[in-house]
């Protein structure tokens, strides 16, 4: 693999942890229509990348930093029908040299380095059914999209972070309740809600790796293992694995932060979850039945 298709590949990752959104009104939006024509007729590559980049440079009426926007056409497996779009900001790279132990420095203009730092904005656009989602879209310290931006693309978020949210808590019990032999054997399905809870009180965006990390507790790593190959691919199918969204307060109210639980003798248990900063606070009444 090469330097540059290996960094390509690296940056998919990222986008990849991107918002999810939809072309509401594909028609109206030229963003869309010049991606379509490129995978409908590779010849146009070059025109209509043209017009992206024209496009992407009207929308940004104010300041910009200097820098290249770069228009890809990818594969995902074996699925050609992807465009991907990076904007990158220049970095000052100085050139330097020796001569007779005395040394010079040079600036080089018209350069960007391989630096995640200097990945401004990237989009991922898929023309085709294949996925929920039509465009992944990424932007540098920020769990949303620049007005700009999202009016160059013509997208809108296909999820709220509130459902989102909700969605969430709700994976960890639903996935427990469907595969009780991947649980640990001290373990209900009301456990997976508790430390599911625990993860989105005590965080403010969402991972989806620690997510599954926090929720799965079991000694036993060869289970564990398979649990986690499991739940991945069970919020994989939901479309919350990968999703790198700012936890919504308001979705963990509090009858979403309480559940009861019956145990033999009879007595009702109220588990209330409160957070404050990364500590969680639990309260417990008990009512004889």
């Amino acid at each position: 693999m090469t330097s540059k298709s290996s960094s390509l590949k690296k940056r998919l990752i990222d986008v990849a942890q991107g918002i999810r959104c939809i072309f509401p009104d594909k028609p109206n939006s030229s963003t869309y229509n010049f991606c379509k024509t490129i995978i409908e007729d590779e010849s146009s590559f070059i025109k209509m990348s043209k017009k992206l980049t024209s496009s992407f440079k009207e929308q940004h009426k104010g300041n910009t930093s200097d820098g290249v926007f770069i228009v890809s056409q990818v594969k995902i497996r074996e699925n050609p029908g992807f465009i991907f779009l990076i904007k990158i900001d220049n970095r000052l790279v100085y050139q330097y040299k020796v001569n007779n132990d005395r040394a010079t420095l040079k600036r080089i203009k018209d350069t960007f380095v391989e630096d995640t730092k200097a990945i401004q904005k990237m989009a991922l656009i898929s023309i085709s059914d294949v996925y929920a989602w039509e465009a992944l879209v990424y932007e540098r310290n920020s769990d949303s999209i620049k007005k700009y931006f999202k009016n160059f693309l013509a997208v809108t978020e296909k999820d709220d972070i509130f459902d989102l949210t909700k969605k969430t808590l709700r994976a960890a019990t639903q996935w427990a309740n469907l595969n009780k032999s991947l649980l640990n054997s001290i373990d209900t399905a009301a456990n997976y809600k508790q430390r599911a809870i625990n993860y989105l009180t005590s965080h403010s965006i969402f991972n989806s790796d620690e997510f599954i990390d926090t929720v799965l507790y079991d000694e036993d790593e060869e289970r564990r293992s398979r649990a986690k190959a499991s739940f991945k691919e069970f919020l994989q199918e939901l479309g919350i694995y990968g999703q790198n969204y700012k936890i919504s307060r308001k979705a963990l109210d509090n009858n979403t932060l309480k559940h009861k639980k019956n145990n033999s003798r009879r007595i009702d248990y109220v588990l209330d979850w409160r957070s404050c900063s990364s500590q969680s606070y639990i309260t417990q009444r008990t009512r004889p039945k």
